[in-house]
Formats: structure tokens, sequence, C-alpha cells
């Protein structure tokens, strides 16, 4: 079975070049019915190591954060950010291992977290570990099914980027699940329909090349 990988950033701006806090990922099937938390990334990114390689920061999008839950913040440092470098080197590790030539990444909107991640990958003078023809977009599958995340600001979990890609792994299964089977619009505003099963497994170490 080839999965598929949802990510989702957490940043300081939302310029192309933008430093960020947070990096998830989940491997999903597009078409199942389960989201498995033994098959997701998450880091913390020192924000000084962003910095440190000419990245921006940008004062609205640090007022916002400011304005946050305490808990929302807290996930930023636990578990301790560690540089950029080390984050990117790590995901592309983990992202070669759960997927193969086929896989698709996908992110909520075209012009947000998979742009920026490319640059990011460029400032370090790494290839990503994506094809570029393969990069997906759920808000375009949301909008043909009609289909609503609930807001980020207000749901549990909400700006935290592994909890993030969760839920809109689970928007696009159900989505792509009822289109396969010609149901046509989804008649639901939230995803409280759809129980994301989050099954607990063991991933491997091992650097798998294509």
């Amino acid at each position: 079975m080839t999965l598929d990988v949802m990510v989702d950033l957490e940043t300081l701006g939302t310029s192309a070049r933008t430093a960020i806090l947070a990096l998830g990922a989940c491997a999903f099937d597009p078409l199942g019915e389960t989201v498995d938390r033994g098959q997701t990334f998450y880091r913390n990114v020192d924000a000084q190591s962003c910095l440190d390689l000419g990245l921006t920061v940008d004062g609205g999008t640090i007022m916002w954060w400011l304005g946050q839950s305490a808990a929302a913040r807290r996930v930023l440092f636990d578990p301790k950010p560690v540089g950029l470098r080390t984050v990117l080197l790590d995901f592309d590790r983990w992202y070669r291992q759960v997927t193969a030539r086929e896989s698709c990444i996908w992110s909520h909107g075209l012009t947000f977290d998979v742009p920026i991640l490319s640059e990011l990958y460029r400032t370090v003078g790494q290839r990503t570990p994506w094809f570029y023809s393969r990069a997906h977009d759920t808000r375009t599958l949301f909008d043909y099914c009609g289909f609503k995340l609930p807001n980020a600001d207000t749901r549990e979990g909400g700006h935290n980027a592994l909890e993030d890609t969760i839920l809109q792994a689970a928007g696009v299964q159900h989505c792509t699940r009822r289109l396969a089977m010609g149901l046509g619009v989804v008649d639901t505003d939230s995803l409280a329909q759809v129980p994301p099963v989050i099954v607990p497994s063991e991933t491997t170490d091992e650097t798998v090349d294509w």
C-alpha cells in the first residue's frame, strides 16, 4: 500500500523565507479509514537556527502567537527545539521510510506549507524528498466536496502542527471515500462524524532509498 504524507508548519511569518517553529507530518492512505500515530513526524525548531540562515520573522505573527493559549505556545518547547538543518535531515529520512516514488505530499493550501518547506530545503542546500509534481492540496478537495475543517482557533489541538496534519488527513480520507463511492458532496461542516482512528505502531529508523 502506497502512503501519502500530510505536512503542517508553525511559523514566525507568512513569506516563503519565514522562520519556522515546528514541522508536523503524518503518513496516511488517502482512500483509507484510519490515521496511524505510529506513522507520524514532529519536531520543534530552534528559531535562532533559522535566523542564522537568513530566514525572517514577522512582527504581526509574533504578536499573534503571544495571543494564543499557553497550551498552544507550550507545545512549541516540548519536545526541545533543535536546529533547522537537523529537522530537515530527520524529515527527509522519515519521508523516504514511509513513502514510495508515487507518493504525494499534501498540505492545507497550495501557497503556504509545501512552498515554505521547499524553500527551507533550498536554503540549507538540500533537495526535497518529494517530487515537485506530487504536491496535493486539501483546500481544493474540500471545496469540491463542500467540506470544512473545524476552526483551528477554537478546536482542541488547533495550531499544533502534528494534530493539524492528522485532522487534515482524516478529512482527505472522508472526502476521497465519498467521491470514490459516487456519493457527491459531503453533507457536513466538521469532522464530528469522522473519528480519526489513531493506531499506535512502531516504525523503523532505517533509511529506505527509492
